[in-house]
């Protein structure tokens, strides 16, 4: 618990509802200090986040943290016992933490014969990347990752270039035609249930956490051949299993669950492996044998992910501590912490959340009375203390069970999420005797960034943050998406290279889940959508800005035109006209039918899922358009061979040149 100041409390941006609270406080001198009430903050400390009890009180004292709090954010830390005979795994298994290791046997990809074979050319890599790319390619080789093809290819997959903010180059794949023909491995995760069934009595834990974990799998010289793809430098093939391959998560899976198997107290959900014993004896006794089988396959181990000995550890979604096991308050924040409303419309949103969810849960009826009343045709507004009362033990009933299952992988998952003018929101949910159930909610807010994004981008934003938020939940495993912007359905099935440059960069982050996105209508989205309107304050990014432009920047340098060019692109598309209007569309979201565009827009129609507006410039896809008051200059530039690239001897409404597109 840590107590603050009112005065300091009205000073946040971004305050959540006050709740009543019982507690009471006490000088050192025995006289009462008012409370005001309590609340849940969020505390950033080391790069990491802490959501904390806060008792807020009317007192000119400085803010006090309590000893669980302090603990918490690793202020200080509670020495039981002074052990010196507790061993230092980090210097006995030195070797077995790293980048990159290589497990023994190496894995067969099974294709279908009877998918079509696919081979794409090497795309164009500007000469201003040519250097860092051959420096990547050249440290890939080095580690063995990849190696040259000399010989005629059954299969090639599209090079896909990212830029980290470092400013080297990320080598990967696209594998979206080869995954088409790959036959999956089905391989049976282990249920929450049973392993918290074996930690029975556990007190003590450890938890380490596998580097680059499909690369650590080698491949057979067959698998890799389908895993080529083309460059200007020539052809290469990874040897090891890349990130995107819809088969890699049931290896690795059986893969890490070999090699721990015969060991006791100690199991793994993909790329976590958890040890766990009644005393630390027990505990160190399964952790040395599991090094000493890392050491022996050549699992390689993150040591910044690694933890060990402690009494208190996250995993699959739970907190497991030496007193029990108890659900993640993380997964059931976004409803706790919901804020109060502030008008009928936004407790109308709410309100339809809770009926959707009212068949879960008994006695709803009667705790949401009050707020009901409030949405009455005749009824002021005016929310007082037995509303927010009300509101407090609505959202307590739905973050408790039955309404909350545990999580099993036996059984469909899907996520539904959607995005706001505000805020995201989304949902994880289970099918169980055909009843979807809720498995946890999330909800932030949109960066200041975030909410200039166009409107294809901010509907794709969600996705982005749900498959990050429920990461423990769906790696490794298919699940459903289902989202309210049908045009992410054909986005999400098309090559990453033909979606705009932001989208490109979200695509390549979600490579690692294995979906499907499906279209629902927005009022079939109820939980998700109320959500996105009362989001959590949080607006920290799953891909940060640097990361993003990056990749935009990637994307530009691609094109073959200069940045002075680039820049009178930018202005000249601020003074055309038609394409003012078409970024206007894009940002605010385009009209349902053609005729209620603009006759000059109405060219534009058709194409307009494919367009974003970025740094002042309108693209389709990673091509560039044109301001007509400067498409005559590119024309004769082309016609005159300039770029190397010849016009079509015909002009019809749209005609693609290379990397730019002009518009009539």
């Amino acid at each position: 618990m840590i107590v603050i100041p009112e005065a300091i409390f009205e000073k946040l941006i971004n305050k959540p509802e006050l709740m009543k609270t019982a507690a009471t406080l006490t000088a050192y001198n025995n006289t009462n200090i008012p409370v005001t009430g309590k609340c849940t903050l969020i505390i950033q400390q080391h790069g990491k986040k802490f959501y904390l009890p806060f008792i807020i009180a009317k007192t000119l004292s400085p803010p006090i943290i309590g000893a669980k709090s302090s603990q918490d954010l690793d202020l200080i830390r509670r020495v039981m016992s002074v052990n010196n005979d507790q061993t230092d795994f980090y210097t006995e298994f030195s070797d077995c933490f790293g980048e990159l290791g290589t497990l023994s046997e190496k894995h067969h990809i099974q294709v279908d014969p009877h998918v079509p074979l696919v081979i794409h050319s090497a795309r164009r890599i500007p000469l201003s990347l040519k250097d860092r790319l051959d420096s990547e390619l050249n440290r890939m080789l080095k580690l063995g990752i990849i190696v040259p093809v000399n010989e005629p290819s059954q299969w090639v997959n599209q090079l896909v270039v990212t830029e980290k903010p470092n400013g080297k180059l990320r080598v990967c794949i696209d594998p979206c035609d080869l995954n088409k023909a790959i036959l999956r491995q089905r391989y049976q995760l282990p249920t929450a249930e049973q392993l918290f069934s074996e930690m029975s009595g556990a007190k003590f834990f450890t938890k380490l956490d596998a580097s680059n974990g499909y690369w650590q799998i080698p491949v057979d010289e067959e698998s890799s051949k389908l895993l080529t793809f083309a460059c200007p430098k020539g052809c290469f093939r990874f040897t090891r299993l890349p990130y995107g391959i819809h088969s890699a998560s049931e290896v690795f899976q059986s893969r890490i669950e070999n090699i721990i198997k015969d060991i006791p107290r100690a199991r793994n959900s993909q790329d976590d492996i958890i040890i766990w014993g009644e005393t630390i004896a027990d505990l160190e006794s399964s952790t040395k044998m599991v090094l000493h089988e890392i050491r022996q396959h050549g699992l390689k181990l993150n040591k910044s992910k690694c933890v060990f000995n402690v009494d208190k550890i996250v995993f699959l979604g739970h907190v497991i501590t030496s007193n029990g096991i108890y659900p993640d308050p993380d997964k059931v924040k976004a409803v706790a912490n919901m804020p109060a409303p502030k008008t009928k419309s936004e407790l109308q949103t709410f309100l339809g959340m809770i009926a959707y969810l009212g068949k879960f849960i008994s006695h709803l009826s009667d705790a949401s009375a009050p707020l009901r009343k409030l949405i009455e045709k005749d009824s002021i507004w005016d929310f007082t203390e037995t509303h927010k009362k009300a509101f407090h033990n609505v959202k307590t009933l739905i973050v408790n069970c039955p309404c909350l299952k545990i999580f099993s992988p036996k059984f469909p998952t899907k996520i539904t999420c959607d995005a706001s003018s505000i805020g995201l929101g989304a949902t994880l949910e289970q099918c169980h005797n055909d009843v979807w159930y809720p498995i946890a909610y999330a909800s932030r807010t949109l960066s200041a960034a975030e909410r200039n994004y166009c409107q294809l981008e901010k509907e794709a934003l969600p996705i982005v943050f749900a498959c990050k938020k429920f990461h423990h939940y769906i790696y490794g495993r298919h699940i459903t998406i289902e989202n309210d912007h049908k045009p992410l359905q054909s986005i999400f099935a098309k090559e990453i290279s033909k979606s705009p440059p932001r989208l490109q960069r979200f695509m390549l982050y979600l490579q690692r889940y294995d979906f499907t996105v499906e279209y629902i209508p927005g009022k079939q989205m109820i939980v998700a959508d109320a959500l996105s309107r009362a989001a959590l304050p949080d607006t920290t990014p799953e891909l940060t800005p640097v990361e993003i432009n990056s990749h935009i920047h990637l994307v530009n340098s691609s094109l073959p035109m200069s940045e002075i060019k680039l820049q009178q692109i930018q202005d000249e598309t601020l003074n055309d006209e038609i394409l003012n209007q078409v970024s206007q569309y894009i940002i605010n979201g385009w009209p349902p039918h053609r005729s209620e565009v603009s006759e000059l827009s109405k060219p534009f129609f058709n194409i307009r899922n494919e367009l974003s507006f970025i740094n002042g410039i309108i693209y389709k896809g990673s091509r560039v358009v044109i301001p007509k008051v400067m498409q005559s200059e590119i024309k004769s530039k082309l016609h005159q061979g300039h770029l190397g690239i010849v016009l079509p001897s015909y002009e019809p409404e749209v005609v693609y040149i290379g990397s730019i597109l002009i518009l009539k």
